[in-house]
């Protein structure tokens, strides 16, 4: 009894400080930060529970990509205890605290209380979750729902008890409503339980879990990769075209590109079956016979298995999902389908693990660290003549969350949609490896060296990864940015207005009334097929007169050409006919701008770009002009504000600011030059600059007007001193410049 009190007190203790690290990694940026790259779902998110107490629906009035229950739990969070997005990452954070509770529990129900603290810790210290936990994300309800059916399981495991296993169901069915990627878990969960009713089935399980977690299935996938790497050479050495070259890759050495490419994915896992039968002896048409005979035998605690999964969906989403729209299943799992294709996603996530280390950025790796620690962990125990014993009914269930998630889901091969099955295979290893027998000493340094590694890489999530020194995205200046747009809007008296926000967080944040529609313009291109032009001419039905475009959109739109050709569609009519009244930029790359929807047609135009002034034409940005005074650059930030007619531009260097005029008025733009300084404008291609029929050559001045060509335009420049410094770069003197569209 002594005994037990004082392996309670450590747990406690230890617990008390696992939840101080928590809070701590969690709390640091949770009020502070905002980032264009990642908050477009937060955004997203925000604004759907924001007008569901406004009385809209999902999937009728809004189009919403994910199952109803983590929108209207927000939702409810948010009326209770304010509408702010610092209060709905307060949601994730006391989601995520009680989630390393159930860990420990986890834990203590597979082994003992040191492996509770032990799950719990590495729940604590995984980067992803370190992220994950203090933003408005899905995610984080998913590590919720995914622990505690994994305590019910566990339970059920040990006990035999059913009642443990309708619940774990019921719980992952739960969870399936708050998103999808918790289903090939819940499958994988399902098939286990099923398996583990009867001795034979259970026998065939524990069979390929034996066959496929051990370390002679390495030489198998090496046979495997060995017999396609020699047939691609011999293909390419009899077939050298480009099509060969294009249809014969290694998968997971090279990326999949195409669809063709498939065929070749098929013929590395058929070589990887052929092998493992081969080594392994493996009997399997006889025994797929018996055991589909005997799951047809127990059709009916299967039945009562699947009502437990079913129950928590209709409950949840026939009210408010099926009943509210037609669309409803389409919206969050048909179109969802699409995204990605199984199998493929397997060597697609060795492709990109791989291409990460190749091109020098072992960042994007951040969210693998717990896994690969506890791997090294473990070869690095069996390597010692240890021996690491595996729960039976873990590897099963890792078995087939594995099998699920990478050859029958069409999951996108990103931990974060994969995070269920990680927590299989933490549990899985960390058990193992706390079952071995070796000297308290070694035991402690894989500890201390697991710790160190995780923690170094959460000060990366927490330190540096907001100061945008990792090559992760990051948008430094996204709250300046909003705040700035905020102040002009509500200057200006235009908050009434109805806005589209291609990022939602912007509308969210600055308290914009949107289309509700339209608010997931992301998901209406990518998922919804819908094309720029209708999504614009719904804005117009609909009397939105604003419309804010900002980072998230150009980074996103380069990630695909769907998306690029939909967004790039959008930036042109933006350009060409609307009215620019505000726009801001840093160098960083870091904008938001606002322009008012109309016929307004300009072929040439002004926004901000790159902490420049941008001019564009046509519709196509051609050129970034700054002030410069001497050897001072004012090109670290640029704010344009409409007023009265004209532009108000102000630039900015390291440590000084200037104000100037710019007028656009029939494809002519006038800039009133600050006092003895010069406008320096480079153009993004090689340009010709010409005087009087001459070429102006590199260093020459001349005195304006002079005209400047490419293929695509033609401009005259008028200026007091006009000098050619470099290729398509001009410095021009003089109080008045002028910019005009031949």
């Amino acid at each position: 009894m002594k005994r037990l009190k004082k392996l309670n007190k450590n747990a406690l203790l230890l617990m008390g400080f696992i939840s101080v690290y928590y809070l701590f990694t969690r709390l640091y940026g949770i009020a502070g930060y905002m980032n264009e790259y990642m908050d477009y779902d937060e955004g997203t998110y925000l604004m759907i529970a924001r007008l569901i107490n406004q009385g809209y629906l999902p999937y009728r009035d809004i189009y919403a990509v994910h199952p109803p229950l983590y929108y209207y739990m927000l939702a409810l969070w948010l009326r209770v205890f304010g509408d702010s997005y610092v209060v709905g990452r307060a949601l994730s954070l006391l989601l995520g605290m009680g989630s390393i509770i159930i860990a420990y529990l986890v834990g203590k129900e597979v082994r003992d209380w040191k492996l509770g603290v032990s799950f719990m810790a590495l729940i604590t210290m995984d980067p992803l979750l370190v992220h994950m936990n203090s933003l408005v994300y899905h995610e984080t309800s998913i590590e919720f729902f995914t622990l505690l059916s994994l305590y019910f399981a566990v339970k059920y495991f040990k006990s035999k008890n059913m009642r443990y296993a309708y619940a774990s169901l019921f719980v992952a069915g739960l969870g399936s409503t708050s998103k999808f990627t918790i289903l090939p878990y819940l499958l994988a969960l399902y098939i286990t339980i099923v398996f583990s009713l009867d001795k034979k089935l259970w026998e065939c399980l524990k069979r390929a879990s034996d066959i496929l977690l051990t370390r002679k299935q390495g030489l198998a996938i090496g046979l495997a990769y060995m017999a396609m790497i020699l047939l691609v050479i011999s293909a390419i050495m009899l077939y050298p075209s480009k099509l060969a070259r294009l249809f014969f890759i290694v998968p997971g050495i090279h990326p999949i590109t195409v669809v063709g490419q498939k065929f070749a994915v098929a013929l590395i896992i058929i070589f990887w079956g052929i092998f493992t039968i081969y080594l392994f002896k493996v009997i399997y048409i006889k025994k797929l016979y018996e055991s589909l005979m005997i799951l047809l035998k127990n059709w009916k605690i299967e039945f009562k298995l699947a009502l437990a999964v079913l129950t928590p969906k209709l409950l949840v989403e026939l009210p408010l999902g099926f009943l509210v729209s037609r669309d409803y299943l389409n919206q969050t799992y048909f179109a969802q389908g699409g995204r990605y294709s199984p199998i493929i996603n397997l060597f697609s996530l060795i492709s990109d693990f791989l291409g990460a280390l190749r091109n020098g950025n072992p960042e994007f790796l951040y969210y693998y660290t717990p896994i690969l620690v506890l791997i090294f962990l473990y070869f690095l125990a069996t390597s010692l003549e240890t021996s690491v014993k595996l729960n039976q009914y873990l590897k099963g269930l890792a078995l087939t969350n594995f099998f699920v998630y990478f050859f029958i889901a069409p999951i996108l091969p990103n931990m974060r949609f994969m995070y269920p099955m990680a927590l299989v295979l933490y549990l899985l290893l960390l058990d193992g490896l706390l079952g071995v027998s070796m000297p308290k000493k070694k035991i402690m340094t894989g500890a201390l060296m697991a710790v160190m590694l995780l923690a170094t890489v959460d000060f990366g999530i927490v330190v540096n990864y907001p100061k945008g020194e990792l090559k992760l995205g990051w948008a430094i200046h996204s709250k300046d940015l909003r705040n700035d747009l905020g102040a002009y809007i509500k200057g200006n008296g235009i908050q009434q207005e109805v806005y589209f926000s291609v990022n939602p967080m912007n509308a969210y944040y600055l308290n914009l009334s949107i289309h509700p529609y339209t608010l997931d313009n992301f998901g209406l291109f990518y998922l919804a097929y819908q094309d720029a032009g209708s999504l614009m001419e719904t804005l117009k039905k609909n009397n939105v007169s604003r419309i804010i475009l900002s980072k998230w959109m150009y980074v996103i739109k380069s990630s695909d050409k769907l998306l690029k050709e939909n967004y790039g569609a959008i930036e042109k009519e933006a350009l060409i006919n609307f009215t620019l009244e505000f726009a801001e930029s840093y160098s960083t790359g870091d904008v938001i701008e606002l322009y008012k929807i109309g016929a307004n047609i300009q072929n040439l135009s002004i926004t901000s770009s790159k902490g420049m002034l941008s001019l564009a034409v046509n519709g196509e940005k051609i050129a970034n002009i700054y002030i410069a005074d001497g050897n001072i650059k004012f090109n670290t930030k640029t704010k344009v504000s409409l007023k009265n007619g004209s532009y108000i531009v102000e630039q900015s260097s390291e440590n000084a600011t200037i104000r100037y005029v710019l007028d656009l008025k029939n494809d002519e733009a006038t800039i009133v030059i600050p006092e003895e300084m010069a406008l320096v404008i480079n153009f993004e291609s090689d340009a010709v600059l010409i005087k009087d029929g001459g070429i102006i050559k590199c260093n020459e001045s001349v005195k304006g007007p002079v005209t400047i060509a490419t293929p695509k335009f033609v401009l005259r420049i008028v200026g007091s001193n006009i000098t050619l410094i470099d290729t398509g770069k001009l410095r021009i003197t003089g109080f008045i410049v002028k910019i005009t569209k031949i």
